[in-house]
């Protein structure tokens, strides 16, 4: 139970987290690109690995490496997960799943918006 309360408080500062930078990037760098969403999951990226490299060597409870990992970056940015996620995939020797998880995660995570706009469309003109 401790885990989950430890991954429920980090989860709320992450989250708060990504909305306030975003906010200020988004008022101080205006971009087409979405420039806020890139710093911050290229900035959650480079985070997740750093503490993960450190958690590794040394010693961290669970509960510290589920409030920071899961739930602070996590809640940040999934897109961390992911590219940890893949990274372990090609640091096993997974190369093909490596791959195939950059592609799948891309090309069906593309599909799914779509389907899910076209789902609300739907339902919001009644026609679910």
């Amino acid at each position: 139970m401790q885990i989950i309360f430890s991954i429920a408080i980090g989860g709320a500062i992450g989250a708060t987290l990504r909305f306030l930078l975003s906010r200020y990037i988004g008022s101080n760098f205006p971009s087409i690109f979405p420039i806020g969403t890139f710093i911050i999951n290229m900035s959650g990226s480079f985070f997740i690995g750093f503490f993960y490299t450190i958690f590794d060597k040394i010693i961290a409870t669970p509960e510290l490496r589920a409030f920071l990992l899961i739930g602070i970056i996590g809640a940040f940015t999934t897109f961390s997960t992911f590219v940890l996620e893949t990274f372990n995939l090609f640091r096993d020797g997974e190369i093909l799943q490596g791959f195939l998880n950059i592609f799948l995660s891309q090309s069906v995570g593309l599909i799914s918006l779509f389907l899910g706009i076209i789902l609300a469309r739907i339902f919001m003109l009644g026609k679910f």
